[in-house]
């Protein structure tokens, strides 16, 4: 993790040409733990807005999660980062996304639903510990056709799902026929 900290803190002080492509060149598969905020965080999006189908990495596993001054994590500030990294369309990155806020509005599930579909091939979705509830876990759901490829889905710790959670995520699974992985412990 340090050396991909150490490529993207070169890539937020020099965001040119030669840096990216050195970059992707360096990093066929990026793992990477950020914040919304800070110079990491721009050399991110800059990174991602720069990808082309010609030069995807071979994976994006990015853990993407939001410090608020009262130590609580807002889905807005995950949601409206991630709606700027993935403006444009990127069918084939391989990404897996590990997000860390609170999902417990309908309002902006739908929105990070919106993304996903501008990232079809998502392989991994960590949405554990959000927050999630019945009516929040709806609109995901009803997403889940545009992420058919969709490996690996965690919702645990999602207390607040409950049975009613359960029956709704039992509806939408036909949507995602790769789905290998689903971790669902205390919901």
């Amino acid at each position: 993790h340090d050396f991909v900290a150490l490529c993207f803190e070169i890539l937020s002080e020099r965001q040119e040409l030669e840096v990216l492509q050195a970059l992707r060149k360096a990093l066929p598969i990026v793992i990477f733990d950020s914040l919304v905020e800070g110079r990491q965080a721009t050399a991110l999006k800059y990174y991602i807005k720069c990808l082309q189908p010609a030069n995807l990495p071979d994976r994006l596993i990015l853990n993407i999660r939001s410090r608020r001054m009262d130590g609580d994590a807002d889905s807005r500030d995950v949601v409206e980062y991630l709606q700027h990294c993935f403006s444009a369309s990127l069918p084939s990155l391989k990404l897996d996304l590990d997000l860390s806020a609170k999902f417990d509005s309908p309002d902006h599930v739908d929105r990070l639903v919106s993304v996903l579909k501008n990232v079809s091939s998502l392989r991994a979705l960590d949405l554990s510990n959000t927050g999630l509830t019945p009516s929040s876990l709806q609109p995901l759901v009803r997403g889940f056709s545009h992420v058919s490829v969709l490996e690996s889905l965690d919702l645990s710790d999602n207390r607040g799902l409950g049975d009613a959670g359960m029956q709704i995520l039992q509806a939408g699974l036909s949507s995602v026929p790769h789905l290998a992985v689903l971790r669902i412990v205390r919901v």
